[in-house]
């Protein structure tokens, strides 16, 4: 059976939304686990013959907001995007969320969905800064991480030490178990 993870994090005004993703997918397929990354829409998930928009993230802020010039067609291609990400929330298995001070909606918005999907969630922040509000959300210490070897050092427990774990936690984990 094969794992899918959600790689959450601010996208829209961030300069190097993609570095970080490519990384952790390349480790993640090392121990059999598929990422699913809001930046690369996968052909599968697009009905037939169907094309992305052209603009995506940043590059589709600039194009809002440059001489407050706003253009109908920019915020369509948003909605799109926006029901993209939620597909990719709802068939993921868990999710990734790396959290930094860069202005972000989106992220809080799918953090909001996870929580009421009650998937496991981890929550990377490297720069070790927290809005007090996602905390409340998801309290658990075990969930937070801030380094990506860290986070790879509880999948390894997660995968490997699964009788040890809280049954709440079983629970949340129950199809990486089967697998």
């Amino acid at each position: 059976m094969k794992l899918y993870c959600y790689l959450a994090g601010p996208v829209e005004f961030s300069d190097k939304n993609e570095d970080w993703r490519e990384n952790i997918t390349t480790e993640l397929g090392k121990i059999g686990i598929k990422s699913l990354n809001p930046i690369i829409k996968p052909d599968w998930l697009l009905p037939q013959g169907e094309k992305p928009p052209v603009l995506y993230g940043k590059e589709i802020s600039k194009q809002l907001f440059v001489n407050n010039s706003y253009n109908h067609e920019d915020f369509e291609a948003m909605k799109y995007i926006r029901e993209y990400c939620m597909q990719l929330i709802n068939i993921s298995d868990f999710i990734i969320c790396r959290i930094t001070k860069t202005p972000t909606s989106g992220t809080y918005e799918e953090l909001g969905i996870i929580k009421n999907q009650n998937k496991p969630v981890f929550i990377w922040a490297p720069e070790k800064w927290l809005p007090g509000w996602v905390y409340a959300m998801f309290s658990d210490p075990f969930y937070f991480v801030s380094t990506k070897e860290h986070l790879f050092q509880k999948l390894d427990f997660i995968i490997n030490n699964k009788d040890e774990l809280r049954l709440e936690e079983k629970l949340k984990w129950l199809k990486l178990f089967l697998g």
